[in-house]
């Protein structure tokens, strides 16, 4: 195993290890640590073929904790999580090289306003490089000061691997689908009441909504809505692929990986205008639709327009979200971090 490079993971997810894999497999194995994530995924270390150092959230790690050496390069969640700070300054005094991964999108907020200003003058010389997943965290990264060839696109993906178009959308399931948290951030109690609100017009359509959090109790109380708990990647992949359209009403979504897993398995999609994915991977009019109000409202009427499509209107959207799946994904994360080697002499 190569000591020069590794990686750590904050709540490291399985698509994050399949994205890793597809890094080692280029560059050779090299250390990963991480925290666990909040929802346990089966089969994490299997999907990288050895052991994951794990570490508590509040841990001040040294790399010899570990048996490992300092890596010339190491590459880290974000500038807040305490146990990879502490590794990243261990790197840095060293003599070596951090890249940082950031999928905060600009949000015009005056909390990220100040964030600048500090980032500037406290983080910004901390990095050699930072990852991204898309436009709207190259835009914040930019605004915080960092040059636009030291930013790196496609930091997140799914696996096309997994997430698969099998059917063609006209003869998939009557279904819009939502994958995540039943918290209020999500936006589900206001899914859940639009779908209800639609009644006659949706009557040929069903809303399954799969995941876990305090809300589910209150979202069982809609007899119009399937509720089912949270499940493993590729039980998620079989029902994306027999869905025609991924509804995400997120109030506050850095990115949201499961957009791309739908556009990947030929979703159309519906989105809220804080889904960082949006920028990346939705066409309005054309692969779904958007909109801005978190309101049963808006959403019922975004609804109604993927209800009122005909086939060649789902057949030319389906194929627009797989042309926009590809740019994303396990082979353009390994791109990326060999061009981050490369960028910083590291690749040898």
């Amino acid at each position: 195993m190569r000591e020069d490079i590794a990686i750590g993971w904050n709540g490291l997810p399985a698509y994050g290890a399949r994205l890793i894999k597809a890094a080692q497999d280029d560059v050779g194995a090299f250390p990963v640590l991480a925290t666990r994530p909040a929802v346990p995924i089966e089969g994490m270390e299997a999907i990288l073929g050895r052991p994951v150092h794990w570490m508590d959230e509040d841990a001040r790690p040294r790399w010899s904790d570990f048996g490992l050496k300092i890596p010339k390069i190491y590459f880290q969640t974000g500038w807040g999580h305490v146990p990879f700070n502490a590794l990243g300054a261990e790197v840095r005094a060293n003599g070596g090289k951090v890249v940082a991964m950031v999928d905060n999108p600009w949000k015009r907020t005056l909390r990220q306003m100040i964030g600048a200003l500090v980032f500037r003058l406290k983080y910004r010389n901390h990095f050699s490089a930072i990852m991204v997943p898309g436009k709207r965290a190259r835009q914040l990264c930019r605004i915080f000061g960092v040059p636009h060839e030291r930013i790196y696109e496609g930091m997140y993906g799914g696996d096309p691997e997994i997430f698969k178009a099998s059917t063609a959308l006209n003869e998939r399931s009557k279904r819009f689908i939502f994958v995540g948290q039943f918290i209020e951030r999500k936006g589900v109690l206001e899914l859940a009441e639009a779908f209800r609100q639609l009644g006659n017009a949706a009557r040929d359509w069903s809303l399954l909504m799969v995941g876990s959090g305090p809300l589910e109790a209150q979202l069982r109380n809609y007899s119009s809505v399937e509720v089912r708990p949270f499940a493993q990647p590729d039980q998620i992949a079989t029902l994306l692929a027999d869905s025609r359209c991924l509804v995400l009403p997120s109030l506050e979504e850095h990115w949201g990986l499961v957009v791309h897993e739908a556009a990947l398995s030929g979703c159309q999609l519906v989105l809220s205008h804080a889904v960082g994915a949006g920028s990346d991977l939705l066409e309005h009019g054309l692969n779904g639709f958007g909109f801005k109000a978190v309101t049963a409202d808006e959403i019922a009427e975004a609804l109604k327009c993927v209800i009122a499509q005909n086939d060649s209107d789902y057949s030319c959207g389906s194929e627009y979200s797989l042309e926009c799946a590809k740019a994303y994904g396990p082979a353009r994360w390994a791109d990326e971090f060999n061009r981050i080697l490369d960028s910083l002499e590291m690749k040898f």
